[in-house]
């Protein structure tokens, strides 16, 4: 499904800090219970609330306090260009003795099932599904080309974004399947890299350790892995040549282990899973890593 993320804002008297992050909490339990919440950074599309006050009275009870009724604008739609999909309005209300307790009960009043929220959001997907029909093949492209200058991060991360649901996906699957092997074999070269440096510093059974926990974190499916493992077996002959036994002892165990994992590795449903899953760790960490996205929503 395609993902979105929360904004909220407000013309309220007391609408602070805290009521933007209650409101859109509200909004975050909206979308990940239809699983459509962005999981990392801010995506490109959006589920957004703006608050106004219909009503305000002062009610004559002992000790005094504040009933609002609040009208809740709420429309998802394309983020970064302004581009409202679907829209609908709710009514809410809330009573508190100060007027920011009563807007906090009104916020708490809405409800993340409300029925009307869901139909719109229904629209939006519609909407935001076209959206990646349409541009799908243009982002494969530029997500191929980023790849030949080796932002492969950025990459995977453009390619991630295409939906199940979407013409394109399993172009865009193919296509991230190719980036990612280009980025296993870039960074085994420079975890290899590495690791030598290391080793010539300092060829001893006190540096071994250091050396082959860096060689354990290379992929075995990298296209230098039979390298990794010549250098692995040259590691180990040094640490028995200076009768480090213990540590010898240590890295087999340790050697033991890496080969029963790349034999698991090698049925083809463990290993999908486990590419599916650090192909979606590459996406999130690229998306945590990007500035705060500038949402153009004024007003819907």
């Amino acid at each position: 499904m395609p993902h979105s993320s929360p904004v909220a804002d407000g013309e309220v008297s007391g609408f602070g800090s805290a009521s933007k992050t209650q409101l859109e909490n509200k909004l975050r339990s909206v979308l990940s219970s239809r699983k459509l919440l962005s999981k990392a950074g801010d995506s490109r599309f959006v589920l957004a609330a703006h608050l106004t006050v219909l009503e305000k009275e002062v009610l004559g009870t002992a000790p005094t306090k504040i009933a609002i009724r609040l009208q809740v604008n709420v429309a998802a739609g394309d983020g970064m260009t302004g581009t409202c999909y679907a829209s609908n309005e709710l009514t809410v209300k809330g009573v508190g003795q100060t007027e920011q307790a009563a807007l906090t009960s009104a916020i708490r009043s809405i409800s993340p099932s409300d029925k009307r929220v869901g139909m719109m959001l229904d629209e939006a997907v519609e909407r935001i599904i076209g959206y990646y029909n349409e541009q799908g093949p243009s982002i494969i492209s530029n997500a191929v080309m980023l790849a030949g200058q080796e932002k492969y991060e950025q990459a995977i991360y453009e390619l991630s974004l295409i939906p199940m649901e979407c013409t394109a996906y399993e172009a865009a699957q193919e296509a991230v399947q190719q980036v990612y092997v280009q980025y296993i074999n870039r960074e085994a070269g420079k975890a290899l890299g590495k690791a030598k440096a290391q080793w010539a510093g300092n060829p001893t059974a006190e540096n071994a350790e250091t050396v082959m926990a860096m060689l354990m974190e290379i992929d075995p499916s990298a296209d230098n892995y039979a390298e990794v493992e010549a250098f692995m077996s040259d590691v180990e002959k040094h640490v028995t040549k200076e009768n480090a036994q213990k540590r010898a002892d240590a890295l087999a165990r340790e050697k033991a282990e890496r080969d029963l994992e790349r034999e698991r590795m090698q049925i083809g449903l463990e290993r999908e899973k486990a590419q599916m899953a650090a192909i979606e760790s590459i996406a999130d960490a690229y998306a945590e890593s990007l500035p705060d996205v500038v949402y153009y929503v004024d007003w819907w």
